[in-house]
């Protein structure tokens, strides 16, 4: 059973409290002059005095210990002031709710700043843009995608020579396949690469900019837009590496399959034809 915090001090001050009065006793018995009885009780006014200061530094550890976090609370970004960390906003979303929430405030937010002005026509295809490639984020991100389940081949008791080509064949198809996602892979690594790029330039330009309010809400907007295209490379990113996890186990259960096939070769001898004299 675990000990309340508070057992656990009470027992703590038992504990030095009595290491205080033994060694008070201790100086005491040891002490025969005359004088030593008035030095015996200025030592232990002073050890009283550190022991009290002691117990309270201990008292207020356990209480910063025990003490319940504080509650950080996320505030929409605004265009008018747009975080250079911003985006964090959608990706601690843990539900797709939740991200549907935060996604209507969002878009509320930005139409209220930027339809209501006379600029507005400046800013409605951005808008809308954003709106589009938030829902394709929302959808991809909490798609519920079936994994590849592959049951196991049974192992005849013997195979042809054409029976083990194709199996054999097989196996150089989905290496094919899987050379073709490391290829996806790398692309889109190095797009990514070139977009954060991209995107630190925007941070800055959005910082910089402080004398035209039009020029500074394009940025953002821009801004907005090709963070939210790193988003949704980032998810495709994440299922070609699914996928290519599961053909490189796939690829290499087939391996196995072939090396043991192999071995219940069976040659019909009928089919080979004698050579020619």
């Amino acid at each position: 059973m675990t000990k309340s915090p508070t057992k656990n001090k009470n027992s703590l001050s038992r504990i030095l409290f009595a290491i205080f009065l033994t060694n008070s006793c201790t100086f005491y018995k040891f002490s025969t002059r005359p004088k030593s009885y008035t030095t015996l009780l200025n030592v232990m006014f002073i050890a009283l005095v550190i022991f009290t200061l002691f117990l309270t530094t201990v008292s207020k550890a356990q209480i910063s210990l025990i003490a319940p976090p504080e509650k950080i609370t996320q505030t929409i970004p605004t265009i008018e002031k747009l975080d250079i960390n911003w985006w964090q906003y959608f990706k601690n979303t843990d539900t797709e709710a939740k991200c549907i929430d935060l996604t209507n405030k969002f878009i509320d937010g930005l139409e209220k700043s930027l339809l209501q002005s006379e600029n507005k026509v400046f800013y409605q295809s951005n808008i809308t843009e954003i709106t589009e490639l938030l829902l394709q984020y929302r959808k991809q991100r909490f798609a519920k995608t079936k994994e590849e389940k592959h049951e196991p081949t049974k192992l005849l008791s013997q195979y042809s020579i054409s029976e083990l080509i194709a199996l054999n064949a097989k196996i150089l198809t989905n290496k094919r396949l899987k050379n073709k996602l490391l290829i996806e892979k790398d692309y889109l690594l190095e797009k990514i690469r070139k977009n954060k790029e991209v995107i630190n330039q925007f941070k800055l330009r959005y910082s910089n900019e402080t004398e035209n309010l039009i020029e500074k809400n394009k940025i953002a907007l821009a801004w907005i837009e090709e963070q939210i295209k790193q988003a949704l490379d980032n998810i495709r990113l994440s299922h070609l590496e699914k996928r290519d996890e599961a053909l490189a186990s796939k690829i290499n259960a087939e391996q196995v399959f072939l090396s043991k096939a192999e071995k219940k070769l069976i040659i019909d001898k009928s089919k080979i034809k004698p050579a020619l004299s």
